[in-house]
């Protein structure tokens, strides 16, 4: 099955120590624990079981610490990767020890790696990346933890299982599928720990295999780099969603904020679901389209909380298709 340990493969192109200065700089500002590491800024940790997977990750990483099968590189100011080793003890282990170094602001957790698909026939395919809502674990291949945990992506329709052992038969494949369609070594592991330190986390699994008997584990093995490839390529799109989603927020929030309209909460974030919905529809900027309304009903005899009211209408007739025929 897809449970193998990519690290020899990716063992002598890995960085061992930095070399240079960015090295010292980073590992400084990370751990030191002088008043600079009270004011760093959030970072965020991204977490992978093997090398394999993070080779493409680490091109110009720095490595802060190892502790046997863990170590932790420092990618740049904005993140920290974690290699945790395979298997759900091993994640719970080495995550939580790293946020247990409390200099380092970790704000949110990220798992990137590889999974198996128990669903033989589905939609699932394979080489393809998947956003991972929830996870369970099955602790000894007789028994579920019924204890789950949810990620920050709730609209993913995907849910992973973790187990302690590979995958090797039909009987195995049958049980997981009951509560997933993906199963890993790790990602429970990792959301335990995630919880337990109330930090939020996203899971990014792409599809080695089905899980069946004829899985030929070095070929896939050796796609590891591909693997770390695609993984990483994700990460950067994702990135640059997330820096458009903050840059529509940041938009919207300035527009509000400068309409000179009386929020209650539940309006203002009812404004904002239909702004983004806006946007896509409409490519106008938002500030421009608030001016636009905010001089439409300059003459109306209008409260501050009539006038939110009167926007949220306005922009609720815009995106209904059939006043817009």
């Amino acid at each position: 099955m897809f449970f193998f340990d990519f690290s020899e493969a990716v063992a002598t192109s890995v960085p061992t120590n930095g070399g240079c200065a960015k090295s010292d700089a980073l590992t400084k500002l990370l751990f030191s624990h002088s008043p600079i590491s009270n004011r760093l800024p959030a970072v965020n940790l991204l977490i992978f079981a093997h090398y394999g997977e993070a080779q493409s990750f680490l091109s110009s990483a720095s490595k802060l610490w190892q502790k046997g099968s863990m170590s932790l590189f420092a990618i740049d100011e904005q993140n920290l990767l974690l290699i945790c080793g395979e298997g759900i003890e091993k994640a719970i282990h080495a995550t939580s020890y790293c946020l247990g170094q409390q200099e380092a602001k970790i704000k949110r957790i990220y798992n990137f790696g590889v999974c198996g698909c128990l669903e033989a026939d589905s939609n699932y395919t394979i080489d393809t990346i998947y956003s991972i809502s929830s996870v369970y674990a099955y602790s000894h291949l007789d028994d579920y933890s019924f204890r789950s945990f949810a990620s920050q992506d709730s609209q993913s329709p995907h849910s992973c299982i973790s187990t302690p052992v590979r995958i090797l038969n039909e009987n195995q494949r049958t049980k997981l599928n009951y509560a997933a369609a993906l199963v890993d070594r790790e990602l429970w592991g990792i959301a335990f720990s995630a919880k337990t330190f109330g930090l939020p986390y996203y899971a990014f699994k792409l599809i080695s295999d089905f899980v069946k008997k004829d899985v030929n584990c070095f070929e896939i093995q050796n796609k590891a780099l591909e693997y770390s490839q695609k993984l990483f390529q994700h990460w950067m799109d994702y990135k640059k969603q997330s820096l458009n989603e903050h840059s529509l927020d940041q938009q919207i929030s300035s527009a509000l904020e400068e309409s000179g309209l009386h929020l209650t909460q539940s309006l203002k974030d009812k404004l904002y679901k239909e702004f983004k919905k806006l946007q896509i529809l409409n490519e106008e900027p938002i500030d421009s389209w608030v001016a636009k309304f905010n001089s439409e009903i300059q003459n109306e005899n209008l409260l501050p909380k009539q006038k939110a009211k009167f926007l949220l209408k306005r922009i609720e007739d815009t995106l209904n298709p059939h006043l817009r025929l």
